[in-house]
């Protein structure tokens, strides 16, 4: 009888200990902000509101990717690299815009994949885009709506063509892309 008191007495202090640490740790400062103490519990709060975001955005990506693969849609590395660069020299440098990114994207990294997947959905575009019959009626139509961006129909015809045709591909796309955003299960814990 008196170990199991002692048992309960041990249990109990490592319960109590153990509670005790928990809201320690909770209350332990992460950073501040012009003098503020930011404290675990904020930052939890935070990434639990964030979270489901971040596990959509996951799963869009997971959809683009699996999207482009079935299209037999790439991009080489080098034409990353090079749209990239170029990239940074219309942009003042990469000091400039990487001191820009890293305020809106957190990294160089995360800008290189928004390149890429930017290039793989003009690739995209253009895939859909080839596959159109575009009739001369939706040329017209196109070049109705858009007459301030041509000069005259005839003599700009084969750009207007290829606008048109290009705007049915991004249809197209936003199509295709919804699809496979459609059969991605995402779970939320």
């Amino acid at each position: 009888m008196k170990h199991v008191k002692e048992i309960c007495c041990v249990l109990a202090g490592v319960f109590i200990s153990t509670i005790i640490w928990g809201y320690f740790m909770y209350l332990i400062p992460v950073g501040s902000v012009d003098g503020v103490t930011l404290r675990k519990y904020q930052l939890n709060e935070r990434l639990n509101r964030s979270a489901g975001n971040t596990v959509k955005s996951i799963g869009k990506e997971i959809a683009f990717e699996k999207a482009m693969n079935n299209l037999k849609i790439s991009i080489k590395e080098s034409e990353v690299d090079k749209e990239f660069n170029e990239m940074l020299e219309r942009y003042g440098g990469s000091d400039e815009v990487e001191e820009i990114m890293l305020d809106m994207m957190g990294n160089t990294d995360s800008l290189r994949q928004s390149v890429k997947n930017g290039m793989l959905k003009q690739k995209a575009i253009e895939y859909f885009a080839g596959k159109e019959t575009i009739m001369p009626d939706n040329i017209q139509s196109f070049y109705e709506q858009h007459k301030n961006d041509y000069g005259d129909f005839d003599s700009d015809y084969q750009k207007i063509r290829t606008d048109c045709a290009m705007e049915a591909g991004a249809e197209k796309y936003e199509e295709y892309i919804r699809t496979y955003e459609e059969k991605v299960t995402i779970k939320i814990y």
